[in-house]
Order: structure tokens, then C-alpha cells, then sequence
């Protein structure tokens, strides 16, 4: 029985090491970006080139607000366990508000995101911000590594 617990912890450890070596790597990615539009800026500050770079620094500063939000959201979890707040949501009108921000950023990178709620489903009862924050993760991810020009599917069932 100890060794369980050795090796369960030792399976732990493993785990959190690999996390925290993606979620450093994660981390960097926004402010490598942010540094490059710095130094951009700082080389031909023309008025088209001030637009665009602010652009990007406001969006890589967001996304790097929202790993830090989540690393912290994490901790919390392991800390203090927060009971479920569950409310009832109909899926055919809250999946497509939840995508819609998707569907500018797909179109600007000529992906196609195809959304799919049948209108048979009931209500369901959920902690709505968990699966929004699973949801989002999800579609940032089909975003990002999804080649242009590529198909995005988002099917409920």
C-alpha cells in the first residue's frame, strides 16, 4: 500500500512537471509576440503600423491574462474546492453565443467554423462557467491549429 502512494505521487509530480513546462511555454508565446510589436513600433512608427501593433499587443496581453487567470483558477481548485454553481441552459442558444467570437477570428484566418446544435435537445443543468471555460479552450485550440483555409466542426449531440 505505501508503494501505491509512492508511485501515485511520483505519477503526480510527473504530471505537474509536464504541466508546468506547457504552461511556461504557453506563457511565453503572448509576450514573445508582445515583444516583437514593441520592437516593431519602435522601428517605423508610422499611423498604419501603430493600428495594427496595438492590435496585437491588446490581444496577446488579453491571452496572456487568460493563462494567468486560468493557472490561478487551477491553484484555487487544488486548494479550495468550489462547490458546482449550477444553472439551466438550452445548448441551441447558448452554444452559438459562445462560438460567435470564433466565427470573426476562424473567417479572419479563411478557416470555417461549423456550428451544430440540434433543436431537439432539452435543457441541460451544468456549471455553466466550467464548460464555457472548457468549451473556449477548446475553440482557441481548433483556432490556432487548425491550417487556413481548414474546417472547424463544433457538433453537440
Amino acid at each position: 500500500q505505501l508503494q501505491q502512494k509512492i508511485e501515485a505521487l511520483n505519477q503526480s509530480n510527473l504530471e505537474k512537471d509536464s504541466f508546468l513546462s506547457t504552461a511556461s511555454h504557453e506563457l511565453r508565446n503572448p509576450i514573445t509576440n508582445i515583444l516583437m510589436a514593441v520592437q516593431m513600433l519602435k522601428k517605423a512608427p508610422t499611423k498604419e503600423r501603430i493600428q495594427r501593433y496595438l492590435e496585437v499587443l491588446q490581444a496577446k496581453s488579453n491571452r496572456e491574462l487568460e493563462l494567468i487567470d486560468d493557472l490561478l483558477d487551477l491553484q484555487r481548485l487544488e486548494t479550495h474546492p468550489y462547490p458546482a454553481k449550477l444553472e439551466t441552459i438550452t445548448l441551441q442558444d447558448w452554444i452559438p453565443m459562445l462560438a460567435e467570437p470564433f466565427q470573426v477570428r476562424a473567417q479572419a484566418r479563411q478557416q470555417t467554423l461549423q456550428v451544430n446544435v440540434p433543436p431537439y435537445l432539452p435543457a441541460i443543468t451544468v456549471d455553466s462557467s466550467s464548460l464555457k471555460r472548457v468549451l473556449t479552450e477548446l475553440l482557441n485550440n481548433a483556432c490556432k491549429y487548425t491550417a487556413p483555409s481548414g474546417r472547424i466542426a463544433l457538433e453537440i449531440y
